[in-house]
């Protein structure tokens, strides 16, 4: 429940006033058994006992207080909403703010937000120095899609408590929206050193600076958002293992995605041969990374980046017949942006690999009905004539 609306309720305890007139001591003694009855839950009670109030009772703003809360706890909105409007017509003195919290709260549950809203300028305008009032303008604002207003509202909020964490979340999240990752982050991060340190908003600031490209930083979020609790899925530790790799700490990327590929779901598990293959690769060890590529290509056939990483791979290691057969499976296949320097490797790795003039024939023609007949073209074809003499 929200801390302003305990206000609300505490009314309920306050809230027989002195009458402007002297009703019936019977109806004195009733008010006060409508009032306990209220206090103890039992609404549906206190309503009778309030609506059969004599006439003198019944006009007292009070009683009309007394029979909103009643309906609205009960869920009567639109009854509760017509008593609480008429208690603020008539003025109820020391309960103002409380009638204009409940109508808040009313329209709120009954989704008119901009109404909502109006109450909560009220609010703030009877109550200054509340910066609860103000905080909860600023959500509303932020609901409605008033994001600059929302923000000026809540630095508002923190020029008097810089130190609110959840304030610094909100500013967040309004830069999360308006998808602007620094400036999410520099909240986040802000809001973090107030002491909102929870694993859900490090797994954010590792997620915004992964955006951001700093690995670094993504990496250490991530770590403290693990250290905190969080839920360690699959996808979470592959994310890591990237992560570490893209920071160069291969070693530890390479366990985690030992760990991964041997026992997490075939999905991940070809992904993190995938992380394997990119640390041997960076150690020098080629022919590890091609063994893990082809072992990744074999859980997803139609990943065509690995078709061509394996081409380039084993062209690298002067394997030419295999270089020729990923190379050439690449530049056949539709989805893959194949440039002139894959169809170049795709030549060479032909010539080199000794394939049959045919073969050879094919590809080049290939080539040059893209490229023409450029120097690379005719170094084929040269090679073609003096292999035939």
């Amino acid at each position: 429940m929200k801390p302003w609306f305990h206000r609300v309720l505490h009314a309920l305890a306050l809230a027989i006033a002195p009458a402007t007139s002297c009703p019936a001591q019977d109806d004195v003694q009733r008010l006060s058994e409508a009032h306990r009855l209220q206090r103890a839950g039992r609404h549906a009670e206190a309503l009778k006992i309030l609506d059969g109030l004599g006439p003198d009772a019944a006009r007292r703003t009070e009683v009309a207080w007394m029979k909103a809360c009643s309906h609205f706890a009960l869920g009567d909105l639109a009854r509760a909403r017509d008593l609480a409007t008429e208690t603020l017509a008539l003025g109820l003195g020391r309960f103002a703010k409380d009638v204009l919290a409940l109508l808040l709260q009313i329209d709120r549950q009954r989704g008119d937000d901009l109404a909502a809203l109006q109450w909560a300028k009220a609010l703030h305008a009877v109550e200054p120095d509340d910066a609860e009032w103000l905080l909860l303008t600023g959500d509303l604002l932020a609901d409605a899609g008033s994001k600059d207003e929302a923000e000026s509202a809540y630095r508002a909020v923190l020029r008097a408590q810089p130190a609110r964490a959840d304030v610094w979340v909100r500013l967040g999240n309004l830069g999360l929206s308006a998808d602007d990752p620094r400036r999410a982050a520099e909240a986040y991060e802000t809001a973090w050193w107030a002491g909102e340190q929870t694993s859900a908003l490090a797994a954010n600031l590792s997620g915004l600076w992964q955006r951001l490209g700093d690995d670094r930083a993504a990496l250490l979020w991530l770590e403290r958002s693990i250290a905190l609790g969080a839920a360690r899925t699959p996808d979470t530790d592959l994310r890591r293992a990237h992560l570490l790799l893209a920071t160069g700490d291969l070693e530890a990327a390479e366990e985690a995605a030992a760990r991964l590929a041997a026992g997490a779901p075939p999905a991940v598990a070809h992904r993190a041969r995938d992380v394997l293959a990119r640390a041997a690769r960076a150690r020098g060890d080629l022919a590890t990374a091609a063994r893990h590529w082809e072992s990744v290509l074999a859980g997803d056939p139609e990943d065509v980046s690995v078709v061509r990483l394996l081409g380039k791979l084993f062209y690298t290691l002067q394997d030419h017949g295999s270089a020729a057969k990923y190379l050439e499976r690449y530049v056949k296949d539709p989805r893959a942006r194949a440039s002139e320097e894959d169809w170049q490797l795709l030549l060479r790795s032909v010539v080199r690999a000794e394939s049959g003039p045919e073969h050879l024939t094919k590809v080049l023609s290939a080539y040059v009905e893209r490229f023409g007949m450029d120097a690379e073209a005719r170094a084929v074809l040269r090679h073609c004539v003096d292999r035939d003499r």
